[in-house]
């Protein structure tokens, strides 16, 4: 036998292969080396022992004897790892093998900065853009007495970035600067009506809030950055308002939208700052209460306690309106000097504000003026009873409008409930809400003016506002609202007008006496036991649990255990 030059392996004189690594085996040419067989060792008997049957061993294959050496110059590899290609000089070789970064360090992704939903958000800032672009060219070009077509101009990019928040600036020369602070609220509710409308639709197939939240932030920016360039174009321009009324003169109940002629600019401030908080509170509160398919848990909860309260705000936001429409009729029926084109448009302008006056004046809250010159201050309010002696009897329905706006926003509240058990949670809710909501309407509504006056070798600087006064008109209203619920509620069945008897008498007897508790002395004068008392065998009797004192002429109806202890199903 001889052996493979290759791996070693033993081969015979015949054979041309390896049969281990599959080298040509070389002819011999000289003596053959011959190996000599290996003779078996032959053992020593052993005496026969009775061993447990075994079952014969598995034939083992020949290559399994002799497994096959691999060659050293190839280094074994894993069968399912993919041979790498050898490197060519004329081709790139594959990429550079990049470590993991390390798990703690927060990973910038600059490239999802500009992504998201941009076409929705420029729709939505662009139609309320152009609702407010389109009404104040209406109110510029039909409240003039005196029409100017570059006043026009200039005045409809001014009332454009007022209908979002921003203050308009005159600067008068040595007479010192003055500031107007007006929303012209109609624009405003209905540039903001359709802007939702538009998200809605932009955003129908979203289902996460923060996806949400994010496009209502971009439809802010996109609208803050119109509003702003135009801010800057009109201060660049600082056109010259002429040919308008103005409000020098005319009393509070008369006065619309007040135009001072005069050169005027936007506060770039203001249209930079609050565009973008108004357009997006407002889509984030719309979003957030009236779409329920939220995957969030958190906001799925807050979508359940705030949509049907929302939705009387709704209401009362629309009750506006018809309550504004009311006011310029008793102002137009009651006062001659406002029967003119200009005054009328001057009115719908900020019809919401009017509506507002009419609340306040049914909540029997005053309207007026206040203004401070260098800390003097002067004030004047009316009451109903004296605005209708001045203005027309006409506002004395006052009353039965604010009526009926609260008795329909808590019916709307009542009927939009998911179910009849929330009901008085959702009105709760609505009674809370207006405490939150009425204060900023009220300072949306009433007209701000400031600056600095000079005259007299010195400066004076004045501010004022006119309209309804908001803390009287915020209370007046919620408390009013609150009996209107109570009287709604107990005529729907969701309160029982004997358990709430019987409570206020409760509640009244421990506000006579309190801290007596269970030991309070009862009708015969006896002190009240509160532990176990002896029968007339010895035996005690266990004390009674301290319940609610059932109301004079109770019959039972209902077997013990069974319903309420007073014999009604439990509400």
């Amino acid at each position: 036998m001889s052996q493979c030059p290759q791996c070693g392996a033993p081969t015979t004189e015949d054979q041309r292969f390896c049969g281990a690594c599959g080298a040509a085996v070389p002819a011999p040419d000289g003596p053959t080396v011959q190996i000599p067989a290996q003779q078996p060792v032959q053992e020593p008997a052993r005496e026969p022992t009775q061993e447990p049957t075994r079952q014969p061993a598995e034939e083992v294959p020949p290559t399994a004897q002799f497994p096959a050496v691999r060659p050293a110059e190839e280094p074994s590899r894993p069968a399912e790892e993919p041979s790498r290609p050898a490197y060519r000089p004329d081709r790139p070789g594959p990429p550079p093998i990049v470590p993991f970064a390390d798990p703690q360090a927060p990973r910038v992704d600059r490239s999802r900065a500009p992504r998201g939903n941009w076409p929705g958000a420029l729709a939505t800032a662009g139609a309320a853009f152009g609702v407010a672009l389109v009404l104040a060219t209406v109110v510029a070009l039909t409240g003039a007495t005196d029409l100017d077509g570059s006043s026009a101009i200039g005045l409809t990019g001014v009332l454009t970035t007022a209908t979002f928040g921003a203050d308009l600036v005159q600067d008068r020369g040595g007479n010192g600067t003055f500031t107007i602070g007006q929303y012209p609220l109609l624009a405003t509710v209905l540039a903001l009506g359709v802007a939702v409308a538009v998200f809605r639709r932009a955003t129908a197939g979203v289902t996460s809030i923060r996806s949400a939240l994010a496009d209502a932030a971009r439809a802010g920016l996109v609208l803050s950055v119109l509003l702003t360039l135009l801010a800057l174009l009109v201060r660049v321009a600082r056109p010259d308002i002429r040919g308008y009324r103005g409000s020098d003169g005319e009393s509070l109940a008369t006065t619309g939208l007040v135009v001072q002629n005069g050169p005027t600019v936007s506060s770039i401030a203001g249209a930079l700052i609050l565009g973008f908080l108004v357009l997006f509170t407002v889509l984030a509160i719309a979003t957030l209460a009236f779409r329920r398919e939220w995957t969030s848990p958190v906001a799925y909860v807050l979508h359940g306690w705030l949509r049907a309260p929302l939705r009387g705000i709704v209401v009362l936001l629309a009750s506006l309106m018809l309550c504004g429409v009311f006011y310029v009729v008793a102002i137009l029926a009651g006062v001659d000097s406002t029967r003119d084109l200009p005054h009328v448009i001057g009115l719908f302008a900020v019809l919401p504000a009017l509506g507002l006056r009419v609340l306040a004046l049914g909540s029997l809250a005053p309207v007026g003026t206040e203004s401070s010159i260098d800390g003097e201050e002067e004030v004047s309010f009316a009451r109903l009873g004296d605005f209708a002696a001045d203005h027309g009897g006409l506002f004395w329905l006052a009353p039965l409008l604010v009526l009926a706006t609260a008795a329909a926003a808590t019916y709307v509240v009542a009927r939009s409930s998911s179910e009849r058990r929330w009901v008085r949670r959702d009105v709760l809710v609505h009674l809370g809400l207006l405490l939150v909501v009425l204060p900023f309407l009220i300072r949306f509504a009433n007209l701000h003016t400031g600056g600095e006056l000079a005259g007299d070798g010195r400066e004076r600087s004045f501010s004022s506002f006119g309209g309804v006064e908001g803390l009287q008109t915020t209370v007046f209203y919620v408390l009013l609202s609150a009996l209107v619920a109570v009287a709604l509620l107990l005529l729907g069945g969701h309160v029982d007008a004997r358990v709430v008897l019987r409570r206020s008498v409760e509640l009244a007897r421990r506000v006579r006496a309190p801290g007596t508790g269970s030991g309070a002395s009862g009708p015969s004068g006896e002190s009240g036991q509160s532990g176990p008392s002896a029968t007339p065998t010895g035996a005690p009797t266990p004390a009674r649990s301290a319940g609610p004192t059932p109301p004079p002429g109770y019959r039972p109806s209902a077997a013990p255990g069974q319903g309420s202890p007073y014999g009604r199903p439990p509400q």
